[in-house]
């Protein structure tokens, strides 16, 4: 192969390169985002969301069918998230949310128990049960704590 044309195929491969990752991102921004064809809102109320942004993903049964799409605190300084659920989504009357984390340092994400009641809840109905985030630091200051108790029972009873 002549120098000529290694040059060609080398140009030839990093054109379909580049090809192939506009396709990808095009494909990513057209269905990739299911839930924004349109949705409805929720409002749930936590006492802490730490490491929840604007953006971060709702989901229900292992499926994302939304986004948090606003973030306030209320007069009680309880942080006051507005949700956009997919508007296939029904959710019932009991329903319940949380935030969750994705693995043990994962990023965090609102998660729907759709519940079982036998009637739906409205848009822009506030979900009445919410359960906040749990933070690392402070679970292991309980498995801490936990640890010298234990140990200060067992020196009591050497």
């Amino acid at each position: 192969m002549t120098p000529h044309s290694r040059e060609i195929v080398q140009i030839g491969t990093g054109a379909a390169m580049v090809c192939a990752l506009g396709l990808f991102f095009v494909y990513q921004y057209s269905f990739g985002r299911q839930v924004d064809a349109g949705g409805y809102d929720l409002i749930a109320r936590f006492d802490r969301v730490d490491g929840l942004v604007v953006g971060s993903e709702v989901y229900a049964a292992g499926i994302q069918v939304g986004r948090v799409t606003r973030m306030d605190l209320d007069e009680n300084k309880r942080a006051v998230l507005t949700l956009e659920v997919d508007r296939r989504v029904e959710l019932d009357s009991d329903a319940t949310a949380s935030v969750a984390t994705d693995g043990l340092l994962g990023s965090k994400f609102v998660q729907l128990n759709i519940g079982g009641g036998e009637e739906t809840i409205e848009p822009g109905v506030e979900i009445t049960y919410t359960e906040s985030t749990m933070i690392l630091d402070d679970l292991l200051d309980l498995i801490i704590a936990q640890a010298r108790r234990n140990q200060a029972r067992l020196k009591d009873l050497e």
